[in-house]
């Protein structure tokens, strides 16, 4: 069972939380075996002890559903940009199932980017891009965000049927029935790998054509965001984070010059420059620990304090910095 968690969860997870990894997973692990099989036995005549060799299969989606609950999976941030599409028919505008789906993700313990944050480019090129499935586009669009997975898509609600209900008091109130289509993926920021592809569809009615859409909307949204959350659970853990520089107000020598710096610390695996526009430059950084303890360097650092860089805000993987 520590092996199959290991998978899921790094050391120094394991290490802060102890307690409940020891009541919570250790002392219940027969739960999660779902078979196994004795492969050898045998008698220690030296000490008289006696042992049993076995192969065990540990169920990994009851193990992540109590890693889920006990809140220690690995960190993620994530970015989601799911459009919804009307047809037929005038309506407001909805983000129903976006919402859905981020609330899923959100109870599953994982950081969801402000829908606030991403309104701005909603309705821009990029976004567009990303909702047709362009992947190069839709990472590029996460990391100016900070995420590490962005889950964008789209979705559709058609007129269905109408049963007419005879009415009351005179007035008209007949059901309306909508079908509800819905295409989702979840990538990885870091590499460009597609971790999982959701599709979906359902109906949904009432008096309200609108009110329609937004209850299936919601369903859907509920059932692939689920979907997606445990297909997130199950990518292996890893001791390194990625990490987003982001530096406001230098010119590209600079950027280079601090991504020198940067590479030579202790605990840097790996240094990217990602993009520099106008006077703000990105660097993504593989590090072997958090963000908070690498935004100290900047005035622990000798040679990041020469460097004159200010930490404006830090968060779970992104430093904002200006000169």
């Amino acid at each position: 069972v520590e092996q199959a968690m290991g998978t899921f969860v790094n050391s120094e997870t394991l290490v802060e939380n102890y307690v409940l990894v020891k009541d919570e997973i250790y002392t219940k692990a027969s739960g999660f075996i779902g078979k196994y099989d004795l492969v050898d036995e045998g008698k220690n005549t030296a000490d008289g002890t006696y042992w049993v060799e076995i192969a065990a299969e540990v169920g990994k989606q009851p193990l992540i559903e109590k890693l889920k609950a006990l809140g220690i999976l690995r960190e993620w941030k994530i970015m989601v940009v799911v459009p919804e599409y009307h047809a037929n028919w005038t309506h407001p505008e909805t983000d129903t199932l976006e919402m859905a789906v981020s609330k899923q993700l959100i109870d599953a313990g994982y950081f969801v980017v402000d829908k606030k944050q991403t309104a701005k480019i909603r309705d821009s090129e990029a976004a567009k891009q990303v909702a047709k499935g362009n992947v190069a586009a839709a990472t590029k669009l996460a990391k100016r965000f900070g995420a590490d997975i962005i889950v964008s898509g789209q979705a559709f609600a058609e007129k269905g049927g109408e049963l007419d209900t005879g009415g009351y008091a005179g007035m008209k109130m007949n059901i309306k029935s909508v079908r509800i289509t819905a295409d989702l993926r979840a990538i990885r920021t870091d590499t460009g790998e597609m971790i999982d592809t959701a599709h979906g569809e359902t109906g949904s009615a009432d008096i309200s054509e609108w009110v329609a859409a937004k209850k299936g909307m919601n369903q859907l949204g509920q059932e692939l965001g689920a979907q997606i959350a445990t297909a997130i659970a199950k990518i292996p853990a890893s001791p390194t984070q990625n990490i987003q520089l982001v530096i406001t107000g230098w010119d590209y020598a600079g950027v280079r010059s601090l991504e020198a710096e940067i590479k030579a610390l202790q605990g840097v695996k790996k240094t990217t420059v990602q993009e520099f526009e106008g006077d703000v430059g990105r660097i993504d950084v593989e590090y072997l620990g958090k963000s908070k303890q690498l935004a100290d360097q900047f005035t622990g650092n000798a040679s990041l304090k020469k460097l004159a860089l200010k930490v404006e805000a830090v968060s779970g993987n992104r430093i904002d910095l200006t000169k």
